[in-house]
């Protein structure tokens, strides 16, 4: 049943907010925030959009796309008035924003606040591995707002608010594809059941023209074609059940959530229980849940329709909150007692050991510069950090990169191969890793064909500098 009561819708978002921002807020741990900081402060510098590639000497002058370019221009922005702190701060508010949000989307839907807790739970569980500071925080933003307004019942007030907000999100991530798709399955279900779905066709006609309105015209929406085509490549593309043990539990999460829907959607359609609201998120979300990981907390929105089966209404709420807050609690208590055990805990500005400070410190301290090749896990980092001085060989925007090219540079680091460095163009200076050999840290040897061409200038007990003899 509906809460009528102010008070019990009030407090579920403020709870789930206050979890939320405690789940994202954490030290920087992702290898693309680099690129992505760096690609902001690049466009406030020179006072436009990229148009090719500044970062990389694979790539320099090819065409690039800064899909994403709003979002690096607010992250610069803020970095610049109250630095990464700022942005960590910045990153978990949207994520408890987007919770609280989602609240009162399930809230619509019928859900007690008891029900509403374990749904955003689970939800937030699912979207763990997106728990990073990137634009794509932004979609999960854009979600719960699809999620939480009735499209057909707008005032031209919040019409014109969720206007200028897709704007934002249509300039900061790629995941501004969800809202046509909302609008179009919107559209769909009400008109199989047999209501109005003009305001749905026309919100549908609303996103696709306004899509046009970016620095790059066209080629902004046609640039998610381009990334598709490397999607093997990039782990966040990947459905969940290929991405190792650790994701055993959400693999099986989706798997469940997949099944129950379509039984859900199945049994209310025959018996027409539930509206156009109710079943397309329920439907479009498993699909895209499925295919990709990053979109697998849209699974979770299929919950209201599940919640109507005979059997699972037998259930007490108690009981599902309890399950849904088990998995959640038991992974964020885990990472905030590593993070108490580690200088600086949550609010260490990078993870402890997970990028080279030590190495790029000193290649900054003697002022080095040229074409630097190292990991593409620490190449945004590295643009970061050495601002103008590098250019990286290859880092996340594998959209740029033919793949064989990619996939060359990254089997150079994976232990055991000894991959033969190929192209004209040679670094003028090597990070290498350092990785337990014979139960020591040792430094990878350098690809065959650069060997004998460098010496060793620097080491720290994570990487190795290697500058050109």
């Amino acid at each position: 049943m509906t809460n009528t009561r102010p008070f019990s819708r009030i407090w579920p978002c403020l709870l789930l907010f206050a979890v939320g921002f405690l789940c994202m807020y954490r030290p920087v741990w992702d290898m693309d925030f680099g690129w992505h900081l760096a690609s902001g402060r690049w466009i406030l510098e020179q006072g436009q959009v990229p148009s090719t590639d500044p970062f990389s000497f694979l790539t320099a002058g090819r065409d690039w796309i800064d899909h994403e370019w709003a979002a690096h221009v607010g992250m610069a922005w803020v970095d610049g008035l109250a630095g990464i702190e700022g942005l960590k701060i910045l990153a978990a508010l949207i994520v408890g924003l987007s919770c609280a949000i989602f609240a009162l989307g399930f809230t619509r839907r019928g859900f007690t606040s008891i029900g509403v807790l374990a749904a955003v739970f689970l939800l937030l569980y699912l979207f763990e591995s997106r728990l990073r500071i990137r634009p794509h925080l932004l979609t999960l933003l854009g979600a719960s707002i699809l999620y939480a307004l009735p499209l057909a019942q707008l005032s031209l007030g919040k019409s014109l608010a969720l206007l200028l907000f897709y704007l934002l999100w249509l300039n900061s991530h790629g995941g501004w594809i969800l809202a046509p798709i909302h609008a179009i399955a919107l559209a769909l279900f009400a008109w199989l059941s047999d209501d109005d779905a003009k305001p749905y066709l026309r919100w549908t006609g609303i996103f696709l023209v306004l899509s046009l309105l970016n620095p790059y015209g066209y080629r902004l929406p046609l640039s998610t074609l381009r990334i598709s085509e490397v999607a093997t490549l990039i782990p966040e593309w990947k459905p969940i059940f290929v991405l190792g043990s650790e994701h055993n539990l959400r693999a099986t999460l989706s798997v469940g959530l997949a099944l129950l829907s379509l039984t859900a959607i199945a049994m209310s359609w025959k018996r027409r229980h539930g509206d156009a609201e109710t079943f397309a998120p329920a439907l479009y979300g498993q699909p895209m849940g499925l295919s990709s990981q990053r979109f697998l907390y849209l699974q979770a929105l299929a919950l209201p329709l599940i919640a109507r089966m005979p059997w699972t209404r037998k259930l007490p709420t108690g009981l599902w909150m309890l399950l849904a807050l088990m998995p959640l609690g038991l992974e964020q208590g885990q990472r905030w007692l590593q993070l108490s055990e580690t200088e600086g805990g949550p609010g260490r500005t990078w993870v402890e050991g997970k990028f080279p400070e030590e190495a790029v410190a000193w290649i900054a301290e003697q002022e080095l510069s040229g074409k630097l090749l190292c990991p593409p896990a620490w190449a945004g980092y590295c643009t970061l950090q050495l601002p103008g001085r590098i250019q990286i060989a290859v880092d996340g925007r594998l959209e740029l990169f033919d793949p064989g090219l990619a996939e060359r540079i990254r089997l150079i680091y994976v232990p055991g191969n000894r991959v033969h460095w190929k192209l004209d163009q040679k670094p003028d200076l090597l990070i290498q890793p350092k990785l337990p050999q014979a139960g020591k840290l040792r430094g990878l040897p350098l690809p065959t064909g650069l060997a004998g061409s460098y010496h060793k200038a620097f080491e720290s007990p994570r990487a190795e500098v290697w500058l050109h003899n």
